[in-house]
């Protein structure tokens, strides 16, 4: 192996052990330009993991990459904060994270700042928001990106309940057609059993929910894969329907397709899918949407 590609498989390790410090902190001392991007891409390769010891490094590496750029350059400082606000979220830290997206929002307002849409930290901040039950909070943040995203000179249309349920896959990742909220949410199941080994989806209750929601912070429920968001909100909104069957007392009410199926309970009809939908366009608490579900 070179030395280049030594360095390269040094820089991209998710290794974070004592002597692979030692040997990343040493290539940094021996580099004399582009300090900052090594630190940031091991920062990257570390953000790759479930290891919190690996996850705190990546937020140090973040912020000493910070320090090596330009001191006044207020849109790093707004890129960084957003990238370290969301290593904090996922080791369960949404107090330091709310303070580094709402000192970000107060450097460059919103239209000037030279970041992409999902960058924006307004976005970060209504899921943080939205997560924590802070709805009128989280309403009114998510309302100034979204007023942003209609001032672009392409202006980009948020993503509505209708346009997914609309577009929604009839296939799961296995390539058979769902057979109704239930057979729906075996699928989610077992797609989410063998990525996060949760064996409490099998139970199909509250509590399983909640470890759904604490590891989801970890591996985000939609994926970078073409097609994951179609799945996402049926599936996830089908197993919603499956909680509330068997552990609320509600039955399946199936449509003549997926989305348009319903579940009822207490002699009323509820919508799964809009409560999936807020779990993933806006980042609301998977526990405290079924909780609503089945009010």
């Amino acid at each position: 192996m070179s030395k280049r590609d030594e360095a390269q498989a040094l820089v991209f390790s998710a290794r974070w052990d004592g002597d692979a410090q030692a040997a990343f902190e040493a290539y940094v001392e021996r580099s004399r330009a582009q300090r900052d991007h090594h630190l940031l891409r091991k920062a990257v390769a570390l953000e790759t993991t479930r290891d919190p010891a690996c996850l705190r490094g990546a937020i140090a590496l973040r912020h000493r990459a910070l320090e090596a750029m330009k001191r006044r350059d207020k849109h790093a400082r707004i890129f960084t904060a957003v990238t370290v606000a969301a290593v904090h979220r996922r080791l369960d830290e949404d107090d330091v994270a709310e303070h580094l997206l709402r000192e970000a929002i107060a450097l460059v307002p919103i239209g000037a700042r030279m970041l992409e849409p999902e960058q924006q930290p307004e976005r970060v901040l209504a899921h943080l928001l939205e997560h924590a039950g802070r709805t009128e909070e989280s309403d009114a943040t998510w309302a100034s990106y979204v007023a942003y995203l209609a001032s672009l000179r392409f202006p980009i249309v948020p993503r509505k309940l209708e346009a997914i349920a609309r577009d929604a896959g009839v296939v799961g990742i296995d390539g058979s057609a769902y057979r109704g909220l239930d057979d729906a949410a075996e699928h989610f199941v077992v797609n989410h059993h063998v990525r996060r080994g949760l064996s409490s989806l099998f139970d199909a209750n509250r509590a399983a929910l909640v470890a759904l929601d604490a590891d989801a912070r970890l591996e985000p429920l939609v994926g970078p894969q073409p097609g994951e968001l179609r799945r996402a909100v049926p599936e996830l909104g089908a197993y919603l329907a499956r909680c509330a069957v068997r552990s609320a007392g509600a039955s399946y009410d199936d449509g003549p397709h997926l989305t348009a199926s319903r579940i009822t309970i207490r002699g009323e009809t509820r919508d799964p899918f809009a409560a999936a939908f807020r779990v993933i366009e806006r980042g609301a608490s998977i526990p405290r949407v079924f909780d609503a579900l089945i009010a």
